[in-house]
Formats: C-alpha cells, sequence, structure tokens
C-alpha cells in the first residue's frame, strides 16, 4: 500500500486515539461531584472556539496542501 496505506493508518490511529480521549475525559467529568448542574456542552462556548479555530483550521490545512501539491509535483517530475 505505501504512502497511501500509512496515511490510512495514521488517519485510523489518530481517530482511536481522539476517540478514547474523549471517553476518558467525560468519564473523569462525571466523577466530579459539585451542588449545581454543570452541563457537559455549552453552545457559547462552543461557538467562542469554533471562532478561534477556524483561522488555525485553514492556515494547518493550506499549509498541507501546499506541501501534498509539491510533494506530489515533485514526485511526478521524477517519474518523466
Amino acid at each position: 500500500m505505501g504512502v497511501a496505506g500509512v496515511a490510512w493508518a495514521t488517519f485510523l490511529c489518530q481517530s482511536i486515539s481522539c476517540i478514547l480521549s474523549l471517553v476518558v475525559v467525560l468519564r473523569r467529568l462525571h466523577k466530579i461531584e459539585t451542588d449545581e448542574k454543570h452541563y457537559i456542552f455549552s453552545k457559547s462556548i462552543f461557538v467562542q472556539f469554533i471562532i478561534i479555530a477556524i483561522p488555525s483550521i485553514l492556515q494547518q490545512s493550506s499549509y498541507q496542501s501546499v506541501i501534498s501539491l509539491s510533494r506530489k509535483s515533485s514526485m511526478d517530475l521524477e517519474q518523466a
């Protein structure tokens, strides 16, 4: 499978790691005892997070796209 196989393996491992991390965090949050009810999900905090995260996401994805394209073009030149 080569590079594509490595990419899929990385994607799967990162996905599994993310899911397991969320499970651990949510279980620990439920163990915390307080007098008042706290919600795990807050729409206002989520919106603030998205507003802050979008520029970073766009920057990282554009950076990765440039790297991928440059690698592909250099591989195409080597094959020619």
